[in-house]
């Protein structure tokens, strides 16, 4: 915590499930307030921060979050009766569903709907099912929303409802559109290198679930857990990681760490290499809100690879994408996936082929060449500290060598061909 901002260590000190510790928070500044009501807005953060310590912040502070609490009470009535509206459209059309994240993450890993920020609405459906889903969107005159649907994602592109709504600068307004989102993946084997099995199994185990007296189809309990893990990983590798997730984890953890027949269970039910991703995002929530943890989850923690620990021990505290690569390298097994995670992180696209130059103008080679010297420069910015933060983790490993000189300049001349090809 000594090497992030004060307003964010005295945030998370403040949160922990063990040993919470209040004091910074005391030690702000106005100025200070300010950053750390923007830093868990954007975090998701300010109303369990609210529900926690509420009485113990500033007037002023207390007043803000307790409008905030407020409109996002209204806010969850207004999710509500959008989706009982596409609940009834999807059962009307004998198409079965499952919610994903937000309300149904009450009260497992948090206690009430109205503490949690939710932007968006989940649903899951199977791939045979998925495009009559949407068609069922359609109807009830939703649209999708171009250009906000990555490559690899596991669900179609986001769909909203046309409105004349204008951002305000509240992030809990109760008038805010809810765009939906449509999954028909749990997980994406082919950009992580990883492959836990048997994930359709989660569908079969499905259960229908209450929240604040109405009932939906959600993820079993123990699924549930898997899910927002692997949704934590998957933010992790992408990016945009929201504390909150992580937060909810240890909610979770914290709370059931002497359940030992659920234990048992998510042994059974969920295999080593899923087991594996899960155990690694549980450690990043112990090491950030000092939950407790059970004994089998303690086990699967001390089963992680070699390279694991030294990651934590180093980046835990401000995980930028060019560190994370290497925790998710450390998890890959093959030499193959590794070049291919790689590739997928740091050389995303062919954006640039030389063939693009040889035809056209000299304006046009002109243009040819600026752009190939800002992508060169923007991958060469990104390639520095990412190798760096490489060679500094293997180091620590003791296992750089070799070969792992000779991997990475395999990696660079291959991508290296690829990006001017």
């Amino acid at each position: 915590m000594q090497n992030i901002l004060r307003h964010i260590s005295a945030l998370i000190r403040a949160l922990r499930f063990d040993g919470a510790d209040p004091q910074g928070l005391k030690a702000l500044g106005r100025s200070d307030w300010n950053k750390l009501l923007f830093f868990s807005d954007r975090m998701h953060l300010a109303l369990p921060l609210f529900r926690i310590h509420g009485g113990d912040l500033p007037d002023w502070v207390q007043a803000r979050l307790a409008q905030n609490l407020a409109d996002n009470t209204e806010r969850f009535e207004h999710i509500k009766f959008i989706y009982s509206e596409i609940a009834q459209r999807l059962r009307h059309m004998a198409l079965d569903h499952l919610v994903l994240k937000g309300f149904s993450q009450c009260p497992a890993f948090i206690e009430e709907p109205r503490y949690r920020m939710q932007s968006d609405l989940d649903l899951f459906s199977p791939a045979d099912n998925i495009f009559r889903v949407r068609d069922a969107l359609s109807a009830l005159g939703y649209e999708p929303m171009l250009g906000l649907h990555p490559p690899g994602a596991e669900h179609l592109p986001p769909m909203m409802r046309k409105t004349k709504w204008m951002w305000n600068g509240n992030s809990y307004d109760p008038k805010m559109p809810l765009a939906v989102e449509l999954h028909f993946s749990f997980w994406n084997d082919v950009t992580t290198g990883l492959h836990p099995s048997r994930l359709d199994q989660f569908w079969v185990r499905r259960n229908e679930h209450q929240v604040a007296n109405f009932s939906f189809p959600s993820l079993s309990k123990v699924d549930s857990l898997a899910y927002s893990a692997l949704h934590v990983f998957h933010h992790l590798q992408i990016g945009g990681l929201v504390a909150s997730h992580v937060y909810e984890l240890a909610y979770f953890l914290h709370h059931n760490a002497k359940d030992s027949n659920f234990w048992k269970q998510w042994h059974e039910l969920h295999d080593a290499p899923l087991r594996k991703i899960q155990a690694v995002c549980f450690r990043l929530a112990s090491e950030w809100f000092a939950c407790r943890l059970s004994e089998e989850v303690q086990k699967e923690i001390d089963l992680l690879p070699p390279g694991v620990e030294p990651w934590f021990d180093q980046f835990a505290n401000s995980p930028l994408n060019s560190m994370i690569l290497w925790l998710h390298l450390s998890l890959v097994s093959s030499w193959g996936n590794k070049l291919s995670v790689l590739r997928h992180s740091l050389f995303p696209t062919r954006t640039l082929r030389l063939g693009s130059a040889k035809s056209g103008s000299a304006q046009s080679l002109i243009r040819f060449v600026v752009h190939l010297f800002s992508r060169l420069t923007y991958h060469l910015r990104i390639l520095i500290p990412t190798l760096w933060h490489g060679i500094r983790w293997w180091w620590s490993t003791k296992r750089l060598g070799r070969g792992g000189v000779a991997f990475l300049a395999a990696f660079l001349c291959c991508n290296f061909a690829m990006f001017i090809g």
